[in-house]
């Protein structure tokens, strides 16, 4: 092993994600000298689609300043006005090249690809690092360590190992919540006495009450036979008196009763009257089934792992967790976009403003309790919006057209 050398940063940043680069960029934008490790290169094809909420949107939008004359920037400047699904790799490289070009050419950005860390002193407030292929080990000194590589929590478990154990109970891994039940729907609303149909103020809508916590994501609403059919995503939580009814059949009727009752509590936050609408679930597989009437909504469990704390600070020398390395669901629904560019906005208001890093944490916390629900609107809102949409209104028209 050859002698190290030794580098000195402000901020580092572990990873290459969304929360990543955000992160960076509002950290470079305070004026911060900043170093990137990421254990891979900058190829980012994450087709995952999800949905950005509009504060999400107008924050990586505002990012544009000046005149833009990049053809890709436009391109997905105008895909975020037209629609709230977008692929994750696309918010990837819009932030990449947003450091890029924003920042490349000052001495303030330092971006090491295919590098891990390989140890972390909080306490000192350094760490070393090494390149693949390379013996050389690079150490570095820092004021912020910036924890946002996923859910395998490569910068947490480095600083846990020489962390005072005093210091430990803050950022451990706890169980957030025990295993919850909720169900998916995917729905079509429609007027059922001839008025217009409008669609609600907001793409997104969250509801918490004291029977259930769900949200309703509803867009693009589509003209059929002078009739306005509106398409609706709902999650929702599931009290345990139906998630464990021992029968299926007796289950999954009263799933279905309850999912009715939540989407029309969810329409009355959306400032849409259930008298005014009828209300069709759609069967689960929309590839198969055209639509039908009354179908019994998906019921899951879910189990969830998040940091005690997002910051831990010791001498002066503080670790921030964002994105997914702060709380990440098991189970395969998605992404936390829109948590990780919240995060990253708390981080540069304490960077810009010394705001307290408690206010950071706090945020983040908050931010937690929508997360079972977002994290599976993201995964599930892109695919009712395709051709296979036409075919569950098709069907939907043909099973009205018997009815009568």
């Amino acid at each position: 092993m050859q002698r190290m050398i030794d580098e000195d940063y402000n901020v580092v940043v572990s990873g290459m994600s969304i929360a990543a680069m955000s992160c960076a960029y509002e950290a470079l934008k305070a004026g911060k000298k900043v170093l990137i490790i990421s254990n891979r290169g900058h190829e980012f094809t994450r087709g995952q689609r999800v949905v950005l909420h509009a504060g999400s949107r107008k924050y990586l939008k505002d990012m544009l300043t000046g005149e833009c004359t990049s053809t890709h920037d436009i391109k997905f400047s105008e895909k975020l006005d037209k629609d709230v699904s977008v692929s994750i790799k696309n918010i990837e490289r819009y932030l990449y090249r947003r450091l890029v070009r924003d920042f490349g050419n000052s001495r303030q950005l330092t971006m090491k690809f295919n590098s891990s860390l390989t140890a972390v002193d909080l306490s000192e407030g350094s760490a070393t690092y090494q390149s693949d292929g390379s013996s050389k080990e690079t150490r570095v000194e820092f004021t912020y360590l910036i924890g946002a590589d996923g859910a395998r929590r490569h910068a947490h478990s480095k600083v846990y190992e020489k962390l005072p154990r005093h210091y430990r109970s803050e950022i451990a891994l706890v169980a957030d919540i025990n295993p919850t039940n909720h169900f998916f729907a995917e729905a079509i609303i429609k007027s059922n006495n001839g008025d217009a149909l409008a669609l609600p103020a907001e793409d997104l809508t969250f509801t918490t009450t004291p029977k259930f916590k769900g949200a309703l994501y509803s867009k693009h609403a589509r003209t059929i036979d002078e009739q306005t059919f509106v398409p609706v995503k709902i999650v929702a939580s599931v009290p345990d008196d139906i998630a464990m009814i021992a029968n299926e059949g007796e289950r999954k009727t009263s799933l279905t009763i309850y999912a009715n009752e939540v989407i029309t509590a969810l329409l009355a936050s959306a400032g849409i009257s259930h008298e005014n609408v009828d209300i069709f679930i759609l069967k689960q597989d929309i590839n198969k089934a055209s639509a039908a009437i009354d179908k019994s909504p998906t019921l899951f469990q879910i189990h969830v792992k998040k940091c005690n704390k997002a910051t831990v600070s010791v001498n002066d020398h503080h670790f921030v967790i964002a994105g997914d390395a702060f709380r990440t669901s098991e189970y395969d629904y998605g992404h936390g976009a829109n948590d990780a560019l919240l995060h990253a906005q708390a981080l540069g208001k304490h960077l810009t403003s010394r705001a307290s890093l408690k206010d950071y944490d706090t945020v983040c916390q908050d931010q937690a309790a929508f997360v079972n629900i977002r994290k599976l609107f993201e995964k599930k809102s892109g695919s009712i919006y395709n051709d296979n949409l036409n075919k569950a209104l098709d069907g939907l028209r043909e099973s009205l057209g018997k009815k009568k």
